[in-house]
C-alpha cells in the first residue's frame, strides 16, 4: 500500500515524496498485495481529502505466446481473467502490474488481444480499465462516479518500454507506467505515480542470470525509474517498481542501502 498525498496543480509540490520497490520473490505462484482499509475509506461531503492510500498488486503469470495465438488461447485468456478478477477482490486493489503475458518480447498486442476483453464486466463496470506493452499489463481502477474521497487513477501518458542495455543474452526489458492519482470530489488535487515493471527472464535453453547480474539490472531499474520520475515533475511523484526479478528480500535491501545518514522513506527507495 502506498500512501500520496495530494499537491495542488496550481502550485509546485515537491518532486519525489517516496520511493518503493516491491520484494516480488515467489511471485510466480503468489500475488503480492498488501491492503489497507484506507484505500476505500469515504469522506463526507465537502472534505477536503490531502491524501489517499494506494492498493498496488503483482502477479507473474507466466503464460507462453502460444497459449495466447493457439488452439489453448481460450484456456490462456480465461487464467488471465481468472489472476485479474481474483487478485483485484482479494486485493482491494487500485492498481495490478503483471508480467509473463505472453512471450519475451511479445504479449497480447502481437497475439491480437485487447486487454479490457480479459477484465470481467462486473470490473468494467466498475472503473477497472487495462492497458498492455510487451509482456506486461497493468489494470487500474478510474472510477467515472464514485464516493467523496474514493481513489482513482488515469493515465498520464503512453507506458512505453525500455531495454536495459548490457546483457544481450536475457534482453531485459523495462516498461514504465505513468498515472494521476486523485480522489473522487477534489479535481484540483492531485499526486503522480510512476509504477516500473520488470521481470528477468531465464531463456529457453540457458543458464538462470547470475545473482550479481540480476543486482545489477534490477540497480540500472531503479536509475531508470529514477530518471524518468523526476523528469518535469512539479507534482509529488511516487514511485514503485515491480514484477520478478528474482531476488531475495535480504539481496533486494542490500540494493536499496542508502549511502549516509538514516534512511528516509519518503525519499529513499526501500523494500516492502
Amino acid at each position: 500500500m502506498s500512501r500520496f498525498e495530494l499537491g495542488n496543480m496550481a502550485r509546485p509540490a515537491p518532486a519525489i515524496i517516496g520511493r518503493q520497490m516491491l520484494d516480488l520473490a515467489g511471485a510466480a505462484s503468489s500475488a503480492s498485495a498488501t491492503t489497507s482499509a484506507h484505500g476505500g475509506v469515504l469522506q463526507p461531503a465537502g472534505v477536503s481529502v490531502s491524501s489517499v492510500a494506494v492498493n498496488v498488486g503483482c502477479f507473474n503469470v507466466g503464460i507462453d505466446q502460444n497459449m495466447l495465438t493457439s488452439g489453448r488461447s481460450k484456456t490462456g485468456k480465461d487464467k488471465l481473467r481468472k489472476v485479474i478478477e481474483t487478485g483485484v477482490a482479494q486485493g482491494k486493489l487500485n492498481l495490478l502490474g503483471l508480467c509473463e503475458v505472453g512471450g519475451h518480447d511479445q504479449g497480447l498486442e502481437r497475439a491480437g488481444v485487447f486487454p479490457q476483453d480479459l477484465v470481467t464486466e462486473n470490473l468494467t463496470d466498475d472503473g477497472y480499465r487495462a492497458h498492455s506493452v510487451r509482456a506486461y499489463m497493468s489494470i487500474w481502477r478510474a472510477p467515472d462516479a464514485g464516493h467523496h474521497g474514493e481513489v482513482s487513477l488515469r493515465p498520464l501518458d503512453a507506458a512505453f518500454p525500455i531495454t536495459i542495455p548490457g546483457y544481450p543474452t536475457i534482453e531485459p526489458q523495462l516498461v514504465i507506467w505513468s498515472f494521476v492519482v486523485a480522489a473522487v470530489g477534489c479535481p484540483s488535487k492531485m499526486a503522480r505515480h510512476r509504477q516500473g515493471q520488470l521481470h528477468i527472464r531465464t531463456p529457453h535453453g540457458r543458464k538462470a542470470p547470475s545473482a550479481k547480474h540480476r543486482i545489477e539490472i534490477t540497480t540500472k531499474a531503479l536509475q531508470e525509474l529514477d530518471a524518468w520520475a523526476d523528469s518535469g515533475a512539479i507534482q509529488p511523484t511516487v514511485r514503485i517498481l515491480t514484477g520478478d526479478v528474482n531476488l531475495s528480500k535480504d539481496v533486494a535491501m542490500s540494493i536499496c542501502q542508502h549511502d549516509a545518514g538514516e534512511p528516509d522513506v519518503d525519499r529513499h527507495w526501500h523494500v516492502q
